[in-house]
């Protein structure tokens, strides 16, 4: 604990009660958590009496949404089979543009111990947490602690709690990163003690009042992580760890990702690079090594099982946008969102195939008189129900079968249950040999099945059908996406083999390197071991070549780079290479530029 925060969190877990810890949801639920999020001055309306001005045709006005309005679609959220409703800031916000941006969004906050009015108030948010509640939901809001509004009326009592009026120049630059101001916008100084125990106590007095059960933390790549530390032990000492708290780091990189969720105390983060590489491979067509060498970085993470995994926000191109306005690949990608790792998180009109690409676009109405588009229907509850149905989609270990430039297959297990998830992304059929501790003792359940152009079809075996009569083969049809579903025939049948997949064992790799240009060759990769896509703290091969060490099933995404005598860098051309570590480990030669 440090500073003013460090005071507080001991004050509020040695004085006055406690809130109670959350224990009001169905067992197990948290489990197949499903997160939805709302922007809510575009979900829906439902009090005209306080919506101030507003203009629906104005892209960056206030179109009216409420917390009312959101009450008003509880049965929707609910058959979606959303656990979790995560609101943008709903608390006192600034009503006029800056230049060309609206308002609208809340992120614009200028009294946190206030709820805006025009979004509902205090009464209109404690009502949608009680009616959550009574449904086994819960309620997580939007917290912005970065900066304030221009008019904030912090900045005219308190001007020395502020940063320097001086803009971010160099985003890479951790110390502008976190001191300088993002956009223009006023910056908080949490690092001076009276500024961070004024924002932890404002957090910890708004989830005692409204009986929220988390918060999404805005921005946390701009704040010290000190403060957020303190934060996060303040939020588990008042709820006795019965608060969620889910940091919003908007970078791509596995490494410091988890770096901030272990020294800022989260419970969960957004996993952006888990993001852009769905895109990437479902969206783009790029190589399926992109999904799988981001999925082996989970060694990395504190338990990869709580990461909120997404397609899109609102602050990135909607997801049928960046998939060329295909909705086969839009389910093809929740597909594989909902059987992957983590904790699914849909946006708002994800359902509806709403369209955009940047602000304001990406931040429409929700269409309420079209919510399904002609011949569409959403597959997000049915693949929801598979989530709840099948603890090896929700809780399994991931490992990598096989691997090529068009395909890869992935192995997910408990004790008792797997899933064999096949993406073929080529134009020919991938059959897939499951090794024998899974066919040889278990039997099929589900089938989900997702070829192009041909929706999701899921079939379901009341009797067994054995994987003995094709010989303990899974095929995946061209273009498609294949996830079987097996369960062990003895309780605890497959137990070795997530523990196999959750401790895999070390193997190391010797790299030689060929034809590149003069200069010191360097192998930089996605781990940290490759110096996190560091050339300057990669592998560096000398002539008789250099070694490294990860574990046995990790698929290594990387390239070869050249270092200059004044270091600087020329990248191998074309894309990332992508290679299966088997056990026992191996020799590579690369060509540069060869794949």
């Amino acid at each position: 604990m440090r500073g003013g925060a460090a005071v507080l969190a001991a004050a509020l877990a040695g004085c006055g009660p406690k809130a109670p810890a959350r224990d009001w949801r169905p067992a197990g639920a948290e489990e197949a958590d499903l997160v939805y999020f709302v922007l809510v001055d575009r979900f829906a309306n439902g009090d005209p009496e306080n919506d101030g001005a507003v203009d629906p045709d104005d892209p960056m006005a206030f179109h009216g949404g409420d917390i009312q309005g959101v009450i008003a679609h509880l049965d929707h959220l609910e058959a979606l089979g959303v656990r979790t409703v995560w609101l943008s800031p709903v608390f006192a916000t600034r009503a006029e543009p800056i230049g060309r941006w609206g308002a609208y969004h809340g992120y614009w906050v200028r009294d946190l111990t206030r709820i805006e009015p025009r979004f509902g108030g205090e009464a209109a948010l404690r009502e949608l947490s009680r009616a959550l509640h009574e449904r086994g939901m819960r309620l997580v809001l939007d917290l912005v602690l970065n900066h304030t509004d221009y008019d904030a009326p912090l900045r005219a009592e308190h001007p020395d709690w502020f940063h320097p009026a001086v803009d971010i120049e160099d985003w890479d630059d951790p110390e502008q990163r976190v001191n300088r101001q993002v956009h223009g916008l006023p910056d908080l100084a949490q690092e001076k003690p009276e500024v961070a125990a004024y924002l932890v106590d404002a957090a910890v007095e708004r989830a005692r009042r409204s009986g929220v059960d988390g918060y999404r933390i805005d921005a946390v790549r701009h704040m010290p992580i000190g403060f957020l530390a303190d934060l996060n032990d303040a939020l588990d000492a008042a709820f006795d760890g019965g608060f969620w708290t889910v940091g919003e780091d908007f970078d791509g990189g596995a490494s410091r990702l988890a770096g901030t969720w272990r020294a800022g105390h989260f419970d969960a983060m957004f996993d952006f690079p888990l993001r852009y590489a769905m895109v990437d491979v479902f969206c783009r067509d790029e190589p399926v090594g992109r999904l799988a060498g981001t999925l082996s970085l989970d060694r990395l993470y504190p338990d990869p099982n709580q990461l909120l995994t997404f397609l899109d926000n609102h602050d990135l191109p909607r997801i049928i946008e960046e998939c060329g306005g295909l909705p086969h690949r839009v389910d093809q990608a929740l597909a594989f969102l909902f059987a992957t790792r983590g904790i699914p998180t849909i946006t708002y009109g994800t359902e509806a195939l709403m369209m955009g690409a940047e602000e304001p676009a990406n931040r429409g109405d929700m269409p309420w008189d079209a919510p399904h588009p002609a011949g569409y229907e959403t597959p997000i509850p049915g693949l929801q129900e598979l989530r709840e149905l099948h603890p090896a989609l929700r809780a399994g270990r991931t490992g990598v079968l096989s691997l090529s430039d068009t395909h890869a297959t992935f192995l997910r297990a408990t004790p008792d249950e797997a899933a064999v998830i096949v993406v073929n992304r080529g134009r020919e059929r991938v059959m897939e040999q499951l090794p024998d501790e899974v066919w040889g003792a278990a039997h099929v359940v589900r089938i989900l099945s997702a070829p192009e152009r041909e929706g999701i079809s899921v079939s379901t075996f009341e009797e067994p059908w054995f994987l003995g009569e094709t010989k303990g083969r899974v095929f995946a049809e061209p273009r498609s996406l294949e996830v079987v579903i097996l369960r062990a025939d003895e309780a605890g049948g497959f137990a070795a083999l997530a523990d196999r997949l959750a401790h895999p064992e070390a193997a190391t790799v010797t790299v030689r390197a060929e034809g590149a240009p003069p200069g010191r060759v360097v192998l930089a990769g996605a781990g940290p071991e490759l110096g996190a896509w560091n050339p300057h703290e990669g592998l560096e091969i000398p002539e008789e070549g250099a070694s490294f060490t990860v574990p046995a099933g990790t698929v290594v995404n990387a390239k070869l780079v050249v270092l200059g005598d004044h270091g600087q860098a020329t990248w191998e051309p074309g894309p990332d290479r992508a290679f299966l570590v088997p056990a026992g480990g191996g020799a590579w030669t690369l060509r540069f530029g060869e794949r």
